[in-house]
């Protein structure tokens, strides 16, 4: 009866978040996540929280959420369970500029591997860090896989194109040009892609669709940019500064990710 009661709340609470209503959800969830006897639930508690702040572009809360969901106490389900894992590897990922690129590969390595569902997300990601930080080949291998088992999916072939990009190749953009596409990973790298094979044009295309799509993934660009700027990866920084100009051009990310191009191309000191 109490799970039962617990369930109903979160259940309500995930609902509200939907509405809007963001205080209201997160004062639901916070004595569940920091009260229930239950350890599993007080970790699916902060999930929930995270995947709301989360929601709403609050990437800090996001993070310390997400960092909250793995206490000994709740079990190795808890600690291996691929969205959990992912919560926290992609803001680890996105967030701490001081974290080198074997700390977010090895994490990737992890979920990937303790995932006993083989869901292909923990794949993507992986796949996706890898090709920034330069792992080519071992990007292309799970995006084959990726491929394999969803060949029709718009992030996942637009995975492929990205790759594809950092080598030179346009090719596996051409594909896409009659295509209506509406997933915002898909427009996202679509967008980097282009800009990675010197179709700027094509790239403003693609972003101008994902600025209508998710106008958040403006941020996000700005934070995985500044990652790999500092990491001295300059083409895919440059693709993702840029992303968060054209896609949020108004916010704060932008004026930001502005300065930080300049820089990098020495325009101003």
């Amino acid at each position: 009866m109490l799970c039962h009661l617990v369930d109903s709340e979160i259940e309500r609470a995930v609902a509200l978040a939907g509405q809007g209503q963001i205080p209201a959800a997160i004062d639901i969830l916070t004595p569940i996540a920091t009260t229930n006897d239950d350890y599993q639930i007080r970790s699916f508690s902060h999930y929930q929280m995270a995947q709301i702040y989360f929601s709403v572009g609050d990437w800090w809360r996001w993070r310390g959420e997400a960092a909250q969901i793995f206490v000994e106490e709740s079990g190795t389900s808890i600690q291996t369970f691929w969205r959990y894992r992912l919560a926290a590897d992609q803001s680890d990922y996105l967030l701490d500029r001081n974290t080198k690129p074997d700390y977010d590969l090895r994490n990737a390595d992890f979920t990937v591997e303790k995932d006993v569902t083989q869901s292909p997300e923990p794949r993507f990601c992986r796949s996706l860090v890898n090709a920034r930080y330069g792992n080519v080949r071992k990007a292309k291998t799970d995006s084959d896989f990726l491929l394999s088992v969803e060949p029709d999916s718009q992030p996942y072939r637009a995975l492929a194109a990205y790759i594809a990009a950092l080598n030179g190749d346009n090719g596996q953009l051409q594909p896409f040009s009659g295509e209506t596409i509406t997933d915002p990973r898909a427009l996202s790298l679509l967008g980097q892609a282009a800009y990675l094979t010197s179709d700027v044009g094509g790239a403003q295309k693609w972003w101008a669709l994902e600025a209508k799509a998710y106008r958040l993934g403006g941020s996000l660009a700005c934070w995985a940019g500044k990652k790999h700027l500092a990491r001295g990866q300059q083409r895919v920084a440059a693709a993702l500064l840029t992303e968060c100009i054209m896609v949020a051009p108004e916010s704060e990310e932008a004026k930001e990710a502005k300065d930080l191009l300049a820089r990098s191309q020495g325009l101003h000191p």
